[in-house]
């Protein structure tokens, strides 16, 4: 298929120009003729009227008197009539007087109104019946003056017209054409800087030069959105690759730390430690769930089905929060866990992802606070979504750190963390379609929300 070839929009303003330049300039002039052409037609019925009122008056003893053919000769030449214009003097039925005229009764054709110029076409000459009376009074009438004249055109006035219209036409041509120069010039030079950007660098983040017409402005934005847009590609490609890796590596952990926990519950029932070596061993069973924990929570990280059933979160949060109240991290720094929550709060979840969540939460929580701190949980509804939050007292965390911190290799314990945490309770909100957000102050503390869109009505409150 043949491709069509490309313009520039130099060339098309121009052509465009130049093609309505031509039709406009046509219809101008025809219309400036035909509207000379009435004008002088009005000019010659106005001006037939005028001088056969005139005429009539002027002429009327002598015509009276029976001078009928040498007045007639005297007003064809001071009406300056030309061949086939007539000035006649006829009688009460409308006839020549002189039958010896060239004019013939028959040629005469009347007008509808007496005293007033009529035609018969729009091209035609004009004529007109004036009435003469033998007395001053106008009661007895002597005959008519017959008036008839072509209309003449003026065309030194059209051309003078003519010339001063294409002038000014020629001047307004020349001064779009340069308006349409100068303007696709800066459209192509705009356009053309923004394309060698995106060749260039696609991921610049340098703000776009202002678009020089309103009609760019869509796709400045356009193109300052692709660039955000590529940013999160990017982003979304390294997660997934990151996932993938941590979910081989979490599926070849699973199998050996079975084992060594197998073994150190055989170990423990066999032989009789000291209490130095029965808290090492209680170190390592910890150590040992941790890991367990991780690479279990890491493993499922593509459980993204979508749930049927939605759960109850206030219960699974209130269930989750006493079997952490358990966990010695937090039983050591004597944290207080609290929970606010609305009864009948449903979410997309299932029980094990609000573990995760609640578990990652409160331990970074917990990790952040001092001792004897309380850290307070709220399950509610807000709007279309449901709404879990963990909110501490903690040292808080930098503003230049909120997006870092969900990112998979991320942590600021590294002698400890994982760097996981926050990365598995993102990529879980995701999963269902949901989001998470962070609020924090210096030394004041810090709050997780995370929400996912649900259904349900809040029955009552209760608290833990």
């Amino acid at each position: 298929m043949k491709q069509r070839a490309v313009t520039t929009i130099k060339s098309y303003l121009e052509k465009s120009i130049l093609r309505q330049s031509v039709i406009g300039f046509t219809a101008m002039a025809l219309i400036s003729v035909t509207a000379t052409f009435f004008l002088s037609r009005y000019k010659m019925a106005t001006d037939l009227q005028k001088s056969a009122t005139a005429t009539a008056e002027a002429f009327r003893s002598r015509i009276l008197e029976g001078d009928i053919k040498a007045v007639e000769n005297q007003i064809h030449n001071v009406l300056g009539l030309r061949d086939g214009e007539d000035a006649l003097i006829l009688n009460q039925d409308r006839q020549h007087i002189y039958r010896s005229t060239s004019i013939t009764t028959n040629a005469l054709r009347p007008c509808d109104t007496v005293g007033f110029t009529c035609f018969d076409s729009y091209t035609g000459p004009g004529r007109i019946f004036f009435p003469i009376y033998f007395d001053e009074k106008k009661k007895n009438i002597f005959g008519y003056l017959y008036l008839s004249k072509s209309v003449q055109i003026d065309w030194l006035f059209v051309v003078i017209v003519f010339f001063i219209f294409s002038f000014g036409y020629a001047a307004m041509l020349l001064g779009l054409g340069s308006v349409a120069r100068s303007s696709s010039k800066k459209l192509a030079s705009e356009v053309e800087e923004w394309a060698n950007r995106l060749r260039i660098n696609p991921k610049s983040q340098s703000p776009l030069s202002r678009a020089p017409f309103s009609e760019l402005v869509p796709l400045r934005d356009a193109i300052e959105g692709l660039t955000s847009q590529i940013e999160r590609y990017e982003s979304q490609a390294s997660e997934k690759a990151k996932m993938l890796v941590l979910r081989g590596i979490a599926h070849d952990l699973l199998s050996p730390v079975s084992q060594v926990q197998l073994y150190l519950a055989t170990l423990e029932q066999q032989m009789k430690v000291d209490p130095s070596a029965s808290d090492t061993l209680n170190e390592i069973k910890t150590s040992l769930r941790k890991v367990s924990m991780i690479a279990s929570q890491v493993k499922t990280l593509n459980d993204n089905e979508p749930r049927e059933n939605l759960l109850d979160l206030s219960e699974a949060a209130r269930l989750e929060i006493l079997s952490l109240q358990k966990n010695e991290s937090i039983k050591a720094k004597n944290i207080q866990l609290s929970l606010s929550a609305a009864a009948g709060v449903l979410a997309p979840l299932s029980r094990s992802e609000v573990a995760r969540i609640l578990q990652n939460l409160i331990e970074n929580a917990a990790d952040a606070s001092n001792a004897g701190a309380e850290i307070v949980v709220k399950v509610e509804r807000q709007g279309e979504s449901s709404v879990l939050s963990v909110a501490d007292q903690g040292c808080g965390i930098p503003a230049h750190l909120y997006d870092r911190i969900f990112e998979p290799d991320f942590t600021s314990k590294p002698a400890t963390g994982t760097g996981l945490g926050l990365f598995i309770v993102k990529h879980i909100c995701e999963q269902r379609k949901g989001s998470v957000s962070v609020e924090s102050r210096q030394d004041q503390g810090t709050t997780i929300t995370v929400s996912v869109p649900s259904e349900g009505t809040e029955r009552s409150s209760h608290a833990v």
